[in-house]
Parts: structure tokens; C-alpha cells; sequence
């Protein structure tokens, strides 16, 4: 049974939704802190709690005496709001998907790139554990990502680089609304693990470049996820 959330968390959710969803459009005003407590039958300072984290969030703008103005999150937000954008309704927006695709191919070249340039043997070493994990996996999408996020968070432990680090967090974070479609999927996916060696060699050997493009080219689980549902929605949309 699902706990029920905390009565702030629940307006502030119920306010990011209808801002993510254009509900609230760009440039438009929430209604005033008395006025919103009267709607949500809250009281005021749980309103004001919330319109204080969708600011810090880079939703809204406050301004003393001039209200509380919706803002184009995409000029304003940061990388914490993907994992949002992705969960916040009851369909997965591929769109939005794909985009986190490219971010991660971008992200596991650039720190290829930088290991291949400082790499050590230990750290190599615990790579190849994790391949060899991939290798006798049984296959389901979902144990296949889990490893795959070992992996690249190994690769970003490596790095050492905070901003790599931090980065991957939030990757990670976006992959968490895809578990249960990940454990749905049916039948066991073969996911090739010749990439994965083929890029530690780049970086055994500091091949920097073969190793920054080895890296973007690895698939990971959840693109075969989304390959698979916009095959689907393909289908539907056909028929």
C-alpha cells in the first residue's frame, strides 16, 4: 500500500503538475497565497511553503507585492527537473526520453574521454567485474539496467570530477520512473557486451578519441525500452 504523502508535498506536486503540464501557462499569476490556502483547504503557510520550493526549483518567480509569476522552466530550471518532467503525468513522454538519451551518450563520452587520460588498473579492474556480470545476466531489461548504471557509475566515480559525479546522479534519478516498465518487458533482451570491452581497451591503451566514441555508442537497457514503445505507439497509432 502506497503511503500517502505529507499534506505540503501534495500541494506542492499538485502546483508542479499543473505548471509542467500548462495548466498554469508561462507568464500567467498564482492566485494569492489566502486565496490558493481557500482552494487547496490548506493553511497558508503550507501554501507558501510550496511556492517557495517551485521558486527554488525555477518555476515560479515571487516578487514582493507583485505576486507569483509562472516562468518557461526551460530558461530557468536545472537537471533536477528531469527526473520530474518524466514522472510528473500518467504516460512517459519519449520526447523527453530520447533527450536523456543523448544527454547520457554525451555524458559517458566526455568521462571515457577524461578516464583514458588518467586511467589506473584498479579502477579498470572493477569495470571488468561489472562486464562480466552484464555477460552472465539473465537477460531481463531490468537486471541488464541495473548493472549498466553500475557501470557508468563506476565510470563516473572514476572520473573524479564533481560535476560528472553530480550529473550522473541526476541521470540515474530520471532512469527510477522506468523500473516497472523496465520489469515488464517481456522475454530476455541480448545486450552486447563487446562495446563495454572494446571501450576499456581504448582506455587501457589512452585512446582518448576511440574511447569518447566507443562510449556513445554503447546501448543501454532503457534504449532498448523506448525502442520497443515507439514501436508500439507506431503500431497504434497506424492502427
Amino acid at each position: 500500500m502506497q503511503k500517502k504523502l505529507p499534506l505540503g508535498e501534495q500541494v506542492f506536486r499538485n502546483l508542479q503538475n499543473q505548471i509542467l503540464g500548462g495548466n498554469i501557462p508561462v507568464g500567467e499569476y498564482l492566485p494569492p497565497e489566502r486565496k490558493l490556502a481557500e482552494q487547496l483547504c490548506v493553511h497558508r503557510g503550507v501554501v507558501r511553503e510550496a511556492i517557495k520550493r517551485l521558486e527554488e526549483r525555477g518555476l515560479v518567480q515571487t516578487r514582493h507585492g507583485g505576486g507569483t509569476k509562472v516562468l518557461n522552466f526551460k530558461a530557468t530550471a536545472g537537471l533536477d527537473l528531469i527526473p520530474i518532467l518524466i514522472s510528473h503525468s500518467d504516460h512517459l513522454d519519449l520526447d523527453i526520453m530520447h533527450s536523456v538519451l543523448e544527454w547520457r551518450n554525451d555524458l559517458a563520452s566526455a568521462m571515457s574521454e577524461r578516464i583514458a587520460l588518467q586511467h589506473n588498473d584498479e579502477s579498470i579492474s572493477a569495470l571488468y567485474l561489472i562486464v562480466e556480470q552484464i555477460e552472465n545476466s539473465s537477460g531481463q531489461l531490468a537486471e541488464l539496467q541495473n548493472l549498466s548504471v553500475s557501470f557508468w557509475d563506476e565510470m563516473a566515480e572514476t572520473s573524479q570530477n564533481i560535476a560528472y559525479r553530480l550529473t550522473f546522479n541526476t541521470l540515474k534519478k530520471a532512469y527510477e520512473p522506468l523500473q516497472d516498465l523496465l520489469r515488464a518487458e517481456p522475454g530476455n533482451k541480448l545486450i552486447d557486451v563487446t562495446g563495454y570491452r572494446q571501450l576499456l581497451l581504448a582506455i587501457e591503451t589512452q585512446d582518448v578519441e576511440a574511447a569518447g566514441k566507443l562510449a556513445s555508442k554503447i546501448k543501454c537497457p532503457v534504449s532498448v525500452l523506448l525502442d520497443s514503445l515507439s514501436e508500439q505507439q507506431q503500431q497504434t497509432n497506424v492502427g
